[in-house]
């Protein structure tokens, strides 16, 4: 993750400028996981357990920022995808950690997985298996878009699909 930080940061500066922030966000979400990472061996080297906080907080920064990828990519979709990354992440952490004592793991992770089912919709994930079908606003415009963006969308939609299919 670090030698993809400097990658992202390397190269930001040889990027067209509409690519520049995209690159940086990039830089961002790595670097963060990074240092995530760093500390979370150090937890399983010392016999410490599972590193369940940490891992959240990785995710709880860099899920979002992965957000800001689409919107920067599309122009939309931001805020909504924004939000449901977090009450998937929050609720997500509510059933695995149990902190709440409210609700139970189940609820909590119908909750998370509801909002990732979501999130998959948004972007159009589920037109990965049919080319065509329903998709929200982020999904639409990347199926619009014109040069490498309907390309770079449909590795970002199985990204989603199957890559954030662990966080509920």
């Amino acid at each position: 993750m670090l030698a993809a930080t400097v990658f992202f940061l390397v190269q930001h500066g040889q990027v067209d400028k509409k690519f520049k922030d995209s690159m940086l966000v990039a830089a961002l979400i790595t670097g963060i996981a990074a240092v995530h990472y760093y500390y979370m061996r150090d937890q399983w080297a010392e016999g410490l357990g599972s590193p369940t906080e940490l891992r959240y907080v990785d995710w709880i920064l860099t899920v979002p920022l992965m957000v800001v990828e689409f919107a920067l990519l599309t122009g939309v979709g931001m805020r909504k995808l924004f939000w449901a990354s977090v009450i998937m992440l929050v609720t997500g952490y509510f059933g695995e950690s149990g902190v709440t004592g409210m609700l139970d793991a189940q609820t909590w992770g119908a909750i998370s997985g509801a909002a990732y089912f979501y999130m998959a919709y948004e972007v159009g994930c589920f037109t990965v298996f049919t080319g065509s079908g329903p998709q929200g606003d982020v999904g639409t415009a990347l199926a619009n878009a014109q040069g490498k963006i309907p390309a770079a969308g449909r590795m970002l939609q199985w990204f989603v699909l199957v890559g954030w299919a662990i966080y509920p």
